[in-house]
């Protein structure tokens, strides 16, 4: 029972874009394949839980024979930044994930990151670019996929692409610390989203516009970090790592407005310059000396 439970909540996720549903309430699939040894016994030798989030996941499959942990990820609305504490009982090793992305209520694909331990973080965004997947697909048009399996470079990793009749799967191959994960201020020589100029240009934006008569809104002598979405034509939505205050949605809404973010690119021989801009996640930090 458990398992025909997933895979018709797995369907569900893909068929919702089509479905009169209301706001955010639609989840990503997250697949945590295990190694033989862990799910031989059973995956109750795994203790999963949430460290930041809006929402909580759901654990969907306590099947271990199908050599498997799976995960709903509730997408929400807006930008969403899911970490998740994967910790195997038996030895104490522990995998940290991050999963950046823009929640809506419409259709996601899944997402399949196989156990390992560290500390890792994956740009959902930037996946979905790169694999030329477009949001509003139709499902109802396409029916039956035909299985299909790409092997496609996303950024400074691996990423593979798999389509079948439930749907599509994303899954970075050689996932190593920082390489599937979001852009920064500073730039990233991988195709990563980044401010041009850097830390200090865009520390310079802020102050311009501050002086222009916007509200101040970080404290003298403080940093602040934080994460947001740069559009393919260099639009930018940022959200702070803070509680929603009224100064800390200022500083929010002000940030859309400076201008010069270098938006994420993937390679495109019909292109201009052989690429082609994608949205992407990016990280910053916001300094007042």
């Amino acid at each position: 029972m458990p398992t025909c439970r997933f895979f018709l909540l797995f369907s569900w996720c893909f068929w919702a874009i089509n479905a009169d549903a209301q706001c955010c309430c639609t989840n990503i699939v997250l697949q945590i394949p295990l190694d033989h040894l862990a799910w031989v016994h059973s995956d109750r030798a795994f203790e999963v839980k949430e460290t930041r989030g809006q929402y909580t996941f759901h654990m969907t499959d306590k099947d271990s024979t199908d050599g498997r942990i799976d995960l709903l990820l509730d997408a929400g609305c807006g930008l969403r930044d899911i970490h998740l504490e994967i910790t195997r009982r038996t030895t104490g090793e522990r995998m940290t994930l991050a999963v950046l992305f823009v929640g809506f209520d419409g259709w996601h694909p899944g997402l399949r990151i196989p156990f390992r331990p560290g500390a890792f973080e994956v740009d959902l965004e930037r996946m979905i670019g790169c694999a030329g997947l477009d949001r509003s697909w139709d499902r109802k048009a396409d029916a039956v996929l035909v299985p299909s399996t790409d092997e496609l470079t996303c950024g400074g990793c691996r990423l593979r692409v798999e389509r079948d009749s439930l749907g599509v799967m994303l899954e970075p191959t050689d996932l190593w610390t920082g390489g599937c994960g979001a852009g920064s201020v500073e730039g990233d020589p991988n195709g990563k989203a980044s401010y041009t100029g850097g830390q200090p240009t865009f520390l310079d934006a802020l102050a311009l516009q501050h002086a222009q008569g916007r509200q101040q809104s970080v404290p003298d002598g403080m940093t602040w970090s934080g994460f947001g979405q740069v559009g393919p034509t260099g639009s930018f939505y940022a959200r702070m790592d803070r509680e929603q205050t009224e100064r800390v949605y200022a500083l929010e809404m002000s940030l859309m407005h400076i201008t010069g973010w270098r938006p994420a690119w993937v390679p495109d021989e019909s292109a201009p310059e052989g690429r082609h801009p994608v949205s992407s996640m990016v990280r910053f930090t916001l300094k007042r000396p």
